[in-house]
Order: structure tokens, then sequence, then C-alpha cells
């Protein structure tokens, strides 16, 4: 019987020749892999390219060439995608869990591999590190917010995450759960208030997030801690500012949420800031309120911005492209 042979190389999902293969004597059952990565005492860096490696051949060969153009047109092709739904991409990620013991490797090693996925070009592969961190680091205890919280931002300020779906995925599957994970109230909400203070941030990723992070958690409102409300208000009054599509679509959705627990907040905070919205970002922000508010303060904005001669330049979406090589 032929070898086997397994890719490990570090490069993101390309296709990797021989010079970049791992081969077998004979081939092995999944239940025995992680056996023969222990036998064989590899470094963690060698493990970790070893296991990302495998799991990105796995993808590849369930990826379907029209998911993978429908998922890029939806995108407008500011990512590339390999050809798979989300569901597809969750369900493969827990079974290479299993087949080759990621959970029972150090967390070292399954830091390393969450990392070598994200620096994916693929958008499966973003999700997929997402999953790590979201399985395997954070129910371990595996991530100390306090320091994870720079190497966090650092994805979004090194261009790691530069599109929508990478980046809710991100704060929908690690930020929120690193908040949720704090046992103590007071770590809880420090640990908030460190993915909230992003909204300063230059970044527009990380101004989003500093929004959508929270958007499951917002009706909650004080129950989640006391001053969770006004912590989201307050961080709403500062991206609202920015014109940037993503960002105002990002503080309309947590708005939008809020208001589902404190539908006078909302509304206060929209006639308030009435003139920093972009049409969209209001939109965003009033779906669920009765039609007949969510039309008034629709029609005074409209007013305004009409009085006021405002550039609509803002309602653009911005990086319309992929990235070119020197842009990464």
């Amino acid at each position: 019987m032929p070898p086997v042979a397994w890719p490990v190389s570090p490069c993101v999902g390309k296709v990797r020749g021989a010079a970049n293969t791992f081969a077998f004597a004979t081939p092995l059952h999944p239940s025995r892999v992680r056996c023969s990565i222990k036998a064989q005492k590899m470094p963690p860096k060698r493990v970790a390219e070893t296991l990302t490696g495998r799991l990105q051949s796995k993808l590849d060969a369930r990826a379907s060439r029209e998911t993978k153009g429908w998922i890029e047109k939806y995108m407008k092709n500011v990512i590339e995608a390999r050809g798979l739904q989300t569901p597809d991409v969750v369900s493969m990620v827990a079974e290479w869990r299993r087949e080759e013991g990621v959970d029972e490797l150090a967390p070292k090693t399954q830091k390393m591999i969450a990392t070598l996925l994200m620096k994916s070009d693929y958008t499966e592969d973003k999700l997929a590190s997402s999953l790590v961190f979201q399985t395997c680091l954070i129910p371990s205890g595996s991530i100390a917010w306090r320091d994870s919280l720079p190497w966090f931002a650092s994805f979004f300020d090194d261009g790691l995450i530069w599109d929508w779906a990478s980046c809710d995925g991100f704060c929908g599957r690690v930020l929120k759960h690193l908040v949720m994970s704090q046992k103590e109230r007071a770590e809880r909400e420090a640990c908030a208030r460190g993915i909230s203070e992003w909204r300063n941030a230059e970044n527009l990723w990380r101004q989003r997030a500093s929004c959508v992070s929270f958007v499951t958690l917002a009706k909650q409102g004080d129950a989640f801690f006391p001053g969770f409300k006004d912590m989201l208000l307050d961080g709403c009054g500062t991206t609202v500012r920015r014109q940037e599509r993503f960002v105002q679509t990002g503080t309309g959705w947590l708005l939008r949420e809020i208001g589902k627990g404190d539908e006078s907040a909302l509304v206060e905070f929209c006639e308030w800031n009435l003139e920093w919205f972009t049409g969209e970002g209001l939109r965003y922000a009033v779906e669920k309120l009765p039609r007949e508010q969510s039309s008034k303060l629709r029609d005074r904005h409209k007013e305004r911005r009409a009085r006021q001669g405002a550039n609509t330049g803002g309602e653009r979406e911005p990086q319309k492209r992929k990235r070119k090589p020197e842009d990464r």
C-alpha cells in the first residue's frame, strides 16, 4: 500500500507540493494519528503546522466551487473563500478536533494553530481560528484576558481581520465568550470595558468590534453588571461619529439590541445623536421600534441632513476589493 502524505506546510491553504509533505509508511486511521504525533515528539511549532495543514486539506476536500463563487460574490470579493457554508466548517472543525486530539494539546500549541488559521487568506480558516479559541482555549481557562486583549487587537491592527464576516465571527465566538467566561463579576466588567475601549481605536474593524461583541448581551442591561447599559451607550456615542459604513451598522445593530431592553434609552440616544447617523446606521438602530416612532426619527434625520447639505459619502462601503500582497 502506498504511503499517505500529510501536509505540514505553514502556508495558508494554497497548493502545497511534495517538499511540504510528511509521509507515513502506512495509512493511519484517524484515531491513531494523534498517537503518531506524540510518539514522534515533534516540537510545538511543527505540530501546529502539521495539524493546521491537515484541517486545511480537510476543508479543501469538502469545498464546492459553486459555494465558493456564491460566498465571494456575497462578500463583494473582499475576501477569498474555499467554498463551505458555516455549519460545514463548524462540524468539520469539531471532527478534526476529535480525530487529532486537539483539545489535549498544550495551550501554546493550540494558540499557534489558531494564529496560523487567522493568518490565512480564506474566510473559512478565519472562522476555524475563532472556533479553536471558542471551543478549546477559552473553556480551558487558557486565555487570560488582560494579556490576550492586546494580542487580539493585533489581529485587527495587523490586517488579519479586514472584513465584516471575520470581524463579527471573532466578536461572537471569541470576545463575547471571553467576557462571559469571567467568573467574578468585577473581572467580567473589567474585561467588557477593555473591549469597549476599542471604540477609540483608529482601526475601523476594532471600532466595529467594540459594538458587535455585545449585541447578544445588550438587552440584559444592568443585570449583566451595574453600569453595563451606560457603558454600551457611551461606546455608541463615540462610534456613531464615525461615518464608515461598517462602524455605523455595528453601532446601529448594538443600539437596536439595547432598545429591546430599554426602548426609551434608544429613542433618547437617537434624538441626541441624530446628526451623526448615516441613513443606514439609523435604519439599523430603529428597525425594531414601533413603526410610527421609527418613521418619525428617520424623517427628522432626512430633513436635518437635507438642511445641512450633509455629505453622504459615509454611506460608501469601504474596501471593495481584495487586498494586494503589499497591503497585507
